[in-house]
């Protein structure tokens, strides 16, 4: 929390709601929107700016929708951002990377690009990203990178994959870590499919299927580890997350009074995240969406972080009043949030084994800057 006091960590960027591919769960396939409003380069660029005068120690672009269909653009964020110092990460479907731009995230340093599969073959991944060839594009990309990092003589960008759990692929797993293997990259990360309005609800996983992925994961967490590949399958062993994909709220909430009202909080992102919108809307959470006024048009990045609706928003979190869009939070964000708990606890417990009192004041993130 040592940034939640008085200076964001990560800056979220949804560089573009654009996408060229139509993923049957992405809430982006069946939206509309007006790509003409999106931010432009120099505007990016000047949010850079402001984020590494606020102390921001990561950058972590996504999408809404494909953020390397902005392909110049996005190099040159991603170049400010190392420039500043400050790590990076990039989340992408790997099918719109050249190999110039390839040589050139390695070259800048940039340290972390995460490619979405949704299937260890043509036949799954396709038929989920709805557009052929998607898997054979991904798999090239991931080639060309491991291929400049061994010309470079680099380790950067470290590679992951990240897999949306369906009822199309959850048999399948294991086979994801082997893919993952046999590519050179480290980690898969799992994220049960988060239903949205209009999109495809096959692929919701029913109670069997449910039942079935939970009794398969210990074989895909043995699998792992005898090929050295981390994953985040575990957590979903030791908490109901498969079940409450799309019910949240009741996994954010501490099920018991804690100690201390800090650990009261459902969640602690609005302390050290900054959500910038592709219209340039800016928040304290990703996925809500609460004041138009909030704007990279109209203020900058410091204004909005000591500004009164972030300000409310922590308020209001921290009285444990929830939004709808709660509900809808990643499964990767919600464990992260029950860790940062767990963490939170372990301080507490080291202070006061030493007999010392633990004010309310002294670790609140509420206290501001």
């Amino acid at each position: 929390m040592r940034h939640g006091y008085g200076s964001p960590y990560i800056v979220e960027l949804r560089l573009t709601q654009r996408c060229n591919l139509k993923c049957r769960f992405c809430a982006t396939t069946v939206s509309t929107y007006d790509y003409s409003i999106e931010l432009d380069v120099n505007k990016l660029l000047e949010a850079v700016r402001d984020a590494a005068e606020l102390g921001v120690e990561r950058w972590v672009i996504v999408g809404d929708g494909e953020p390397t269909y902005r392909l110049k653009d996005c190099l040159a964020v991603m170049r400010a951002v190392k420039s500043h110092g400050m790590r990076g990460s990039m989340l992408t479907n790997g099918t719109m990377l050249t190999t110039e731009s390839i040589r050139e995230m390695t070259g800048m340093g940039w340290d972390h690009i995460c490619i979405s599969l949704d299937g260890p073959n043509p036949d799954i991944n396709d038929n989920l990203r709805g557009v052929s060839g998607a898997f054979s594009r991904a798999v090239l990309t991931i080639e060309r990178i491991n291929r400049a990092k061994s010309e470079a003589g680099s380790l950067l960008p470290v590679l992951d994959i990240q897999t949306v759990i369906t009822a199309r692929n959850f048999t399948v797993l294991e086979d994801m870590i082997h893919l993952a293997a046999e590519n050179g990259i480290g980690r898969v990360t799992f994220q049960p499919v988060v239903y949205h309005q209009g999109a495809d609800r096959s692929l919701l996983l029913p109670v069997q299927d449910v039942q079935e992925l939970k009794r398969s994961i210990p074989d895909v967490l043995r699998a792992a580890e005898s090929r050295g590949v981390h994953t985040n399958l575990a957590a979903f062993l030791e908490r109901p997350m498969i079940e409450h994909a799309n019910s949240m709220t009741r996994l954010l909430v501490p099920e018991r009074i804690p100690e201390h009202p800090l650990l009261a909080y459902p969640c602690y992102e609005p302390w050290y995240l900054i959500a910038i919108r592709p219209d340039g809307g800016v928040d304290p959470c990703p996925h809500v969406r609460a004041d138009p006024s909030s704007n990279l048009r109209r203020h900058s990045l410091r204004e909005l972080w000591t500004g009164r609706y972030f300000t409310g928003f922590r308020e209001r979190i921290a009285g444990k009043g929830m939004f709808k869009e709660c509900d809808k939070c990643c499964s990767v964000g919600v464990i992260h949030n029950q860790e940062m708990r767990q963490m939170l606890e372990g301080d507490l417990y080291a202070i006061r084994s030493q007999g010392l009192q633990v004010p309310f004041e002294s670790l609140s993130p509420l206290r501001g800057p």
